[in-house]
């Protein structure tokens, strides 16, 4: 399964097993070239201290990262990967954390009122 040779672990690879979960692979080359200097630098950016940054994507998308080689892979629902996937190319584009954070805040209150407003369709 193509989600391992990305990085991810058994468990989280099996994710893509249902229905609605994806894989979105970001390569990270098409935003600082080959140069091992910038890719380090925007990995650490991606990362963060101590993985701060990839821990507040993955809890704020509802996804799972793997920041592996070129590569930054995601797993999770469609909607959710697209999120997380601006989040990852903004910061790779040099956007300020904070901005990124707030992006992702906002982001999440859309998804939530956007699940709820689905529900309440349902229940009609």
């Amino acid at each position: 399964i193509a989600a391992i040779g990305y990085g991810f672990s058994p468990e989280r690879a099996f994710k893509l097993l249902e229905d609605d979960v994806i894989l979105d692979v970001v390569d990270l080359t098409l935003y600082v070239g080959t140069s091992k200097n910038h890719l380090t630098r925007i990995k650490g950016r991606i990362i963060g201290e101590n993985g701060k940054t990839r821990k507040i994507i993955e809890e704020y998308t509802g996804t799972f990262l793997s920041v592996y080689s070129n590569y930054v892979a995601i797993i999770g629902t469609y909607e959710n990967v697209n999120v997380a996937r601006r989040a990852v190319e903004m910061l790779a584009s040099g956007k300020p954390h904070n901005s990124v954070y707030s992006f992702l805040d906002r982001e999440k209150r859309r998804l939530k009122k956007l699940e709820f407003e689905l529900w309440e369709k349902r229940r009609l």
